[in-house]
């Protein structure tokens, strides 16, 4: 494929991927303890998203967490997190939260039935890979295991060190499916 330069000669592009989300790797969950992108954060990107689609607990009413890791130590997080709950009837409530460890739960009470949506999330993360601190951007929707529409939003900071590799696991038991995707961002 070639394009018209604005010098007026003709020229192939060099790097198709400069611009926008780059799709690196997937992964679909068939019944695991944990999904892990090992390979994907490099010094290649400036930011990423991972995309969690149609995420279903082998348990009910548990929450998702995410690990950032340095090589294959876990780090310590720190998160601010809101969710805005919606039953069928309108009735909106809110819950706000501030969890801190090693692995930071977000989207509770998912809910087990597959015949639902499923836990839905975007995180992206940004400035993973030097060693000073890492902010993470939490975007979910679910409908909860008591069947409520549930929008969480937050953010999580990472201060230790670079983040090389993230775990995605269940609060208790397995994930029965879903995919996890991460994307690739360049300055």
């Amino acid at each position: 494929s070639t394009f018209w330069r604005g010098d007026g000669a003709w020229a192939t592009p060099t790097d198709l991927d400069t611009a926008g989300w780059n799709l690196l790797e997937t992964q679909t969950a068939s019944n695991v303890s944990h999904i892990t992108m090992y390979n994907s954060i490099t010094s290649t990107y400036d930011a990423y998203k991972f995309v969690l689609n149609h995420v279903i607990p082998a348990e009910d009413a548990r929450a998702i967490r995410i690990t950032g890791r340095t090589l294959y130590s876990a780090i310590t997080g720190y998160a601010a997190l809101s969710a805005f709950k919606v039953n069928t009837s309108g009735t909106i409530t809110t819950t706000t939260g501030a969890p801190s460890g090693t692995a930071i739960s977000f989207g509770y009470y998912l809910s087990n039935t597959a015949t639902e949506a499923g836990f839905n999330a975007e995180i992206t993360l940004y400035n993973p890979l030097p060693n000073t601190s890492t902010l993470a951007i939490i975007k979910s929707g679910q409908e909860d295991s008591s069947g409520l529409f549930v929008n969480e939003s937050g953010v999580i900071k990472w201060n230790q060190a670079a983040i090389d590799n993230v775990i995605f696991d269940m609060a208790s038991g397995n994930i029965t499916s879903g995919t996890f995707s991460i994307y690739g961002l360049r300055k």
